[in-house]
């Protein structure tokens, strides 16, 4: 079988051409894309790469000068740290608050301490969708005086 892969490109890589070598696997990839829903799910991943990480690549290929895509990589990790940093802080307060020891206060901690961070969590969410109404509203109001 000849090396060609997906809309006619070829295999950048000698692994994946020893692989669809295999009469196994190019069959399967051969049936796959005769199917309706491998058709519309290998389309689907296509349009998914050119509109989130075709537009990126550039700067994940270029000097770490016009930034790194590197360092987004590790965000979720720093937050994660941080949100449970938080969540931690306010449940050692919050312990300390129902008296100290035993399973009822853990357990009046846990509760107060899960209300707190949801109250604190739809709290930054109202602040968010309100910054974003008001840019809704600038933007509504700038069109239509635009359309006058």
């Amino acid at each position: 079988m000849s090396g060609v892969l997906t809309n006619g490109d070829k295999p950048s890589s000698q692994f994946v051409l020893h692989l669809t070598s295999y009469p196994v696997v190019s069959d399967f990839i051969e049936t796959f894309k005769s199917k309706s829903y491998g058709h519309k799910s290998i389309n689907l991943a296509d349009q998914g790469y050119k509109s989130i990480v075709a537009p990126v690549l550039p700067y994940a290929q270029g000097p770490y000068g016009y930034g790194s895509i590197f360092d987004l990589v590790f965000m979720p990790i720093r937050l994660a740290g941080k949100g449970s940093d938080y969540v931690f802080k306010n449940y050692s307060s919050k312990y300390k608050k129902c008296g100290g020891d035993g399973y009822i206060a853990g357990g009046k901690a846990v509760v107060t301490t899960s209300l707190f961070v949801t109250s604190d969590g739809l709290a930054w969410l109202s602040t968010f969708l309100n910054q974003r109404k008001e840019e809704v509203k600038e933007v509504v109001k700038n069109k239509t005086e635009n359309r006058t």
